[in-house]
């Protein structure tokens, strides 16, 4: 089996003020973390999970200040 990566998924700052509708713990300062093979992969679980409404897709290693987001890891999901 291939070594799993890991992405992050952001959500819009629509999430302080509305309720996401397939996940409540969705917010704009946190992420969900995706474990995939690649890219597509973890797109697909996002799209699956969270349907349209969240804001992008990092992967592990991409430039960006994690601190900005002081809640964290809002969950961690395995992509198969």
């Amino acid at each position: 089996m291939a070594e799993l990566l890991e992405f992050r998924v952001t959500f819009g700052q629509r999430f302080h003020r509305d309720e996401h509708p397939t996940f409540p713990a969705a917010h704009p300062d946190g992420w969900v973390t995706i474990l995939a093979a690649d890219r597509d992969t973890a797109h697909r679980a996002a799209m699956e999970r969270l349907g349209q409404a969240w804001g992008s897709l990092y992967q592990q290693g991409d430039d960006i200040d994690w601190s900005m987001f002081p809640r964290g890891e809002l969950a961690r999901w395995d992509a198969v």
